[in-house]
């Protein structure tokens, strides 16, 4: 509502002034569309005591990224940092900047001024739902721009992170009928997981850049943020359908379109995988799954529309396929020079540092799956991706997000700049999961063992990237 009003042939028409009026109208009418999100909501888990210790758990790890990579965000003007008043201490007045820093500052700062001070279309056509969310939300706080947007962002996001986790609760416990220690591990992956970090011993340099990044690109970038838990809303609702038969499917459609307005990246695989997968679907046909297959197209129709009626601009992405540049370039120093010498086996330690953990259960499944097919053919297959199409449908786009990051690249001036890599972070997480019920529930005890090892090591070096982040005041 908020992104519509901004337009000027609305608010004008509509008989407002300019930009602010309009905002102002929309935040009064966020109150009904915030009991339609309460009315929609995924059931809660039951009250057991095991629920409410991982709903606490969730609250604790919010609070935590909240405090670590949020309320450090611009809190004075002088680039003044944590860092800078342990090393070289400051007046008591002068509270320090911690966490990131950069990329906030474009998505609250740089690109909404021009939406406040002249409304839409302004420059090149991009997805701008942070923006609008966040001057709709900010409108009625006192301070003026861009202050307001600030504060309003410090409890947005707050809300955003628990949601994220909150959500990631209730598929664990609900779609997937996982135990309390299960879903714990999930909620510490959704928080934390990450590759892990060459030199292992490096305490200069986190294993964010250069290797396959995850639970890192939330903590500095707000369209992934808010486009992940609005996918996983949807997630929520889908597998719920499955699972219990009932409808549901259409509105967790339509929750996974809507984080295309935050970040175009992840409906990208999402979608595809889903129209891929619609003839393994039971009743593929009913009138809940063509509603949702039908509301998965709209983006692609808004946006198509949005530049003809408005005549905007739009970046070409222009992708050429370049196998592990983007690697090459952000982490090259990282290793010795004969592994950059050869691509694929440079590649082949990028992606074996980014998923150690997953590497113990995809042996054990290839294993069966091969197995599978020998035994039963294409049917037992189709049996088989039908009685667990949420879990292929995840993993579908895991590879897609996989092959995006590592074979993508812009060819334009934004050429390493990863735009091609959200996708595949995100869908890490959301595979999380499903790599914990095989980890946790393999007959292996070597599978399980190593598995969850290297689970709790890649966890640890995320805990290290969130350290340096926050010290540092990257991003």
């Amino acid at each position: 509502m908020v992104f519509a009003l901004l337009h000027r042939p609305v608010f004008q028409a509509l008989g407002l002034s300019n930009p602010q009026v309009a905002v102002r109208v929309a935040t009064v009418l966020l109150i009904p569309s915030a009991l339609c999100g309460l009315v929609l909501r995924p059931r809660a888990p039951n009250g057991s005591a095991g629920e409410r210790s991982g709903l606490l758990f969730a609250v604790v790890l919010a609070t935590l990224l909240s405090a670590t990579t949020n309320y450090g965000f611009r809190n004075n003007s002088d680039d003044f940092t944590i860092r800078d008043r342990l090393q070289r201490g400051a007046s008591s007045s002068t509270i320090p900047n911690w966490g990131p820093q950069g990329d906030k500052s474009v998505h609250l700062i740089v690109t909404t001024e021009p939406m406040i001070q002249s409304g839409l279309p302004s420059g090149i056509q991009a997805h701008r739902g942070v923006q609008a969310l966040m001057i709709g939300l900010s409108a009625p706080i006192r301070g003026g721009f861009p202050e307001n947007i600030i504060k309003t962002s410090k409890v947005v996001e707050l809300v955003f992170h628990l949601s994220f986790l909150y959500l990631f609760l209730v598929l664990c416990r609900e779609v997937f009928n996982m135990d309390r220690k299960a879903t714990v591990l999930v909620l510490a992956g959704a928080a934390f997981f990450a590759p892990i970090n060459f030199p292992f011993n490096s305490v200069e340099t986190s294993s964010y850049a250069g290797l396959f990044n995850a639970s890192g690109t939330l903590y500095h970038n707000l369209p992934q943020l808010f486009s992940l838990t609005f996918a996983l809303g949807g997630i929520v609702l889908i597998g719920r359908s499955i699972r219990a038969g009932h409808s549901g499917f259409a509105i967790g459609c339509a929750l996974i379109a809507g984080s295309f307005v935050f970040k175009p990246a992840l409906y990208t695989v999402l979608a595809p995988s889903a129209c891929l997968l619609l003839m393994f679907l039971r009743d593929p046909f009913s009138r809940d799954r063509l509603a949702g297959y039908i509301v998965l197209s709209i983006p692609v129709a808004i946006w198509s529309g949005y530049r003809m009626v408005f005549h905007t601009e739009t970046r070409t992405l222009n992708p050429i396929i370049r196998p592990f540049a983007l690697f090459m370039k952000r982490g090259g120093l990282r290793f010795p020079e004969w592994v950059m010498q050869h691509t694929w086996v440079f590649g082949a330690i990028v992606l074996g540092l980014s998923f150690a953990a997953f590497l113990p259960a995809l042996l054990s499944d290839l294993t069966s799956f091969i197995r599978k097919i020998r035994g039963s053919g294409a049917p037992g297959v189709r049996a088989w991706i039908q009685s667990h199409w949420l879990e292929s449908f995840l993993m579908l786009s895991l590879v897609f997000g996989v092959l995006q990051r590592i074979l993508l690249l812009e060819n334009n001036s934004q050429m390493y700049s990863g735009n091609f890599g959200w996708a595949g972070a995100a869908m890490v997480l959301l595979s999380l999961p499903i790599l914990v019920l095989r980890l946790t529930r393999s007959p292996s005890a070597l599978v399980r063992t190593s598995g969850l090892a290297l689970y709790a090591l890649q966890l640890g070096y995320g805990v290290q990237h969130l350290i340096m982040v926050t010290y540092f005041a990257w991003y």
